[in-house]
């Protein structure tokens, strides 16, 4: 007797995903060398000054700087989101009260946390990422 079809979609969703698993162990070497060379470009850029580079191979690799909220102390943290009609502490909507030109008070059990990235683009592809 054959087995149903749903066992064996999931046997092949399986092997799938366990071939998925062994591949993104094999290449994880390689995503933590870009990583570091990329680190290494934002050092680069950083020390030249410079905001964006665009190489012989069409490649544009820019720096821009995210900033973000970090919750250190929820307790205080969520009064201001009450008291600023948040319903949650809401960390975006902290960002954007913050960035505001009358509004430059860092609330209180918040700290501005600073992530630089880098983007890279090219002409060739659709694939653009940034880390």
């Amino acid at each position: 007797m054959a087995k149903p079809k749903t066992i064996t979609l999931a046997e092949q969703i399986f092997k799938v995903d366990e071939e998925l698993r062994q591949l993104e162990e094999a290449i994880k070497p390689l995503k933590e060398k870009r990583d570091e060379l990329r680190s290494d470009m934002l050092l680069e850029l950083r020390a030249k000054r410079m905001e964006s580079f665009r190489s012989d191979l069409g490649l544009t690799f820019s720096r821009s700087i995210k900033f973000s909220f970090e919750i250190t102390d929820p307790v205080k943290a969520k009064d201001w989101a009450l008291k600023h009609d948040c319903i949650k502490v809401d960390t975006a909507a902290a960002m954007r009260k913050f960035r505001q030109p009358d509004w430059v008070e860092v609330p209180e059990g918040m700290e501005v946390r600073e992530t630089e990235f880098i983007s890279v683009r090219s002409n060739l592809s659709d694939n653009d990422e940034s880390v």
